[in-house]
């Protein structure tokens, strides 16, 4: 029975490394046997993992981004769009990103990061915006850190540089964060690489977005290194149903005044309005 048990962990075992290096591998939890077996496969600074911000590490407060059954989570998409022929839509977006709240996705990712960084592993966010915000990678750094998680905060000794430029826009590294505007994420992780000569003994990549995985897969097969491409769809897990009256406010407020509310903010207004007409 021993041995029937060791051959099946052993088999367990290659078939994991068989098919996470250069594979994408799905995972709906941070605390899942697969995020622990990639964990566990990487140490030293000369391993790198990329973590994306957005609806990976972190989510906006409000449940009107929740995943699931929610016609309103595309809202600032939809702003985006109309913004290319309507600039003040523009500012709609902009004024957003500057008052609205995150939270974790899952709270366990302040372990998760914390055991890698005791294992000095290199840890690094990225993070991809709609449009070119002004200060947004100051703003970034603090929101992650009011939420315990810290990132490799240098790179040659340096905590803030362009990585790529377009005009008056560009890709930057700020205190372990990196920002792609207006690139790709696959794009600017590989002209990261590029320009810090960073070579991965093994390089973890995740993300909630296939495509983009799937790219950093073709972009690595010319590399000699290890990496594991995780789709973390952990978002989906912990989805909520917004309530139709809070959004309705909170778009029509934000649209109108610039100012954005939160859920509970919102929620107590229309109480309050609520009770004024009895």
């Amino acid at each position: 029975m021993k041995n029937k048990l060791k051959i099946l962990v052993c088999i367990t075992a290659l078939c994991f490394c068989h098919i996470s290096s250069g594979k994408i591998i799905t995972t709906y939890s941070v605390t899942s046997q697969t995020m622990k077996n990639v964990a566990a496969s990487i140490s030293g600074k000369d391993n790198v993992v990329f973590i994306n911000l957005d609806d990976v590490l972190t989510i906006p407060e409000s449940l009107m981004f929740s995943y699931g059954a929610n016609p309103y989570r595309t809202f600032i998409e939809d702003m985006v769009s109309l913004g290319k022929t309507i600039p003040a839509y523009d500012r709609v977006v902009a004024k957003w990103y500057q008052q609205r709240s995150l939270k974790l996705v899952e709270k366990e990712w302040v372990d998760f990061v914390k055991k890698l960084e005791e294992k000095n592993v290199t840890i690094y966010g990225i993070y991809s915006a709609p449009i070119h915000l002004l200060n947004m990678q100051e703003k970034l750094y603090q929101d992650v850190q009011n939420l315990g998680i810290t990132f490799t905060d240098k790179v040659n000794d340096k905590e803030h540089f362009i990585i790529e430029r377009e005009g008056r826009w560009g890709s930057m590294f700020y205190k372990g964060i990196i920002t792609t505007v207006p690139y790709s994420k696959s794009h600017t992780m590989m002209e990261f690489l590029r320009i810090t000569n960073l070579a991965p003994h093994k390089l973890v990549f995740i993300d909630n977005m296939k495509k983009e995985l799937k790219r950093v897969d073709k972009m690595l097969r010319v590399f000699d290194m290890e990496n594991y491409n995780v789709l973390y769809l952990g978002a989906q897990r912990i989805a909520k149903e917004p309530d139709e009256r809070v959004v309705k406010l909170q778009q029509d407020t934000l649209i109108n005044t610039g100012k954005w509310l939160e859920d509970d903010e919102a929620a107590r207004i229309l109480q309050e309005g609520e009770q004024g007409e009895r």
